[in-house]
Parts: structure tokens; sequence; C-alpha cells
């Protein structure tokens, strides 16, 4: 348990980051908003959300826009990334 969440809500936004700075000329839409308490390992947790986002784009098309949300509803943590154009041909 990480308390309020603020432990996991601190290494997803630090992986945003990251992912932003790496790729700077990604397009990236994202919403991360961790307000109840997470039942896990929030550094697990955080790489297995930048493994997500860093599928989405590397194997999608450059100018494909990303969208990444982490967010709790109802004591769970929902995370989804989707390459909103899809995985690129000549992958």
């Amino acid at each position: 348990d990480y308390g309020n969440g603020s432990d996991l809500l601190d290494a997803l936004s630090q992986v945003v980051d990251e992912t932003r700075a790496a790729y700077p000329n990604q397009v990236l839409s994202t919403h991360v908003a961790i307000d109840e308490p997470v039942h896990g390992d929030a550094v697990r947790l955080a790489q297995m959300f930048g493994s997500l986002m860093i599928n989405a784009v590397v194997q999608g098309q450059q100018s494909s826009l990303i969208k990444a949300v982490a967010v709790t509803e109802q004591g769970r943590l929902r995370i989804e990334v989707c390459n909103l154009d899809g995985i690129d041909p000549r992958r």
C-alpha cells in the first residue's frame, strides 16, 4: 500500500517526463491521476507503464498521437496506453 498514492504518482509522472525527454518530437497526450491508495510495487508499476509507452512510440508511426492514462477508479489502478495510428507497417 502506498498511502495516498503519492509514491506511485511521482513514479508515473517521472516516466512521462523521461519519455517526453527521450522522444521530444513524439506527440504524447497523458493523464496521470492517482488519488486513491494503490496496493502494489510503485517501481514495478512505473516500469510497466514506461515499457508500454516506449513500445507505443517505437512501434508506431512517428507522427501518431500516443495516449497514456494512469488513474485510480473505485479502488483500482487503470493504465491505458495506445498509439492512435496503430503499428507502423514498416515494422
